[in-house]
């Protein structure tokens, strides 16, 4: 999606991220979200309360970390995390 808005994905030296960079880039995002709720399904059957209310605090971490990269585009958590910056081409 970043070559369609004409952005890239850059390290601190000013060149392209490698795949090594960019695969930490995206575990940051997504893994914190799938991986809990992949645990999720086994708990409903045991403790629906408990399992609801973990997968809804997880999820409303996650959309925190959204909203704060939507209010700073060019250097959300994960990027700051991973040692990258997006950049326009």
């Amino acid at each position: 999606s970043h070559a369609t808005f004409r952005l890239a994905v850059v390290n601190a030296e000013g060149q392209l991220a490698d795949r090594s960079q960019l695969l930490v880039r995206w575990a940051i995002v997504w893994l914190p979200l799938l991986v809990p709720m992949s645990f999720v399904v086994p708990l409903m059957e045991t403790a629906r309360t408990v399992a609801f209310a973990s997968s809804l605090l997880l999820l409303l971490a996650w959309v925190g970390a959204a909203v704060y990269a939507v209010l700073h585009p060019h250097r959300g958590w994960h990027d700051r995390w991973a040692g990258t910056w997006v950049v326009r081409r």
